[in-house]
């Protein structure tokens, strides 16, 4: 999967993470019907929704360490 800096032509929040790496919000999904996640680059993956959401999101960081996801 590319990055969504690469086809989303609206990354509206952009956040420094404390370790350094950056955290953009963009717009996935089909024209219509997109909805905003957030898209860790430590990660390379979406971590959740986006509004207000970006502490629960990064929790699975902490989540992760503790061996509780794959």
């Amino acid at each position: 999967m590319r990055d969504p800096l690469h086809w989303s032509a609206d990354v509206p929040d952009t956040y420094i993470h404390d370790a350094g790496y950056r955290i953009v919000c963009a717009m996935v999904g089909d024209a219509g019907r997109q909805r905003p996640v957030h898209w860790c680059f430590y990660q390379r993956a979406f971590i959740g929704a986006a509004g207000g959401e970006l502490a629960d999101a990064c929790a699975l960081c902490a989540d992760h360490a503790d061996g509780l996801l794959k």
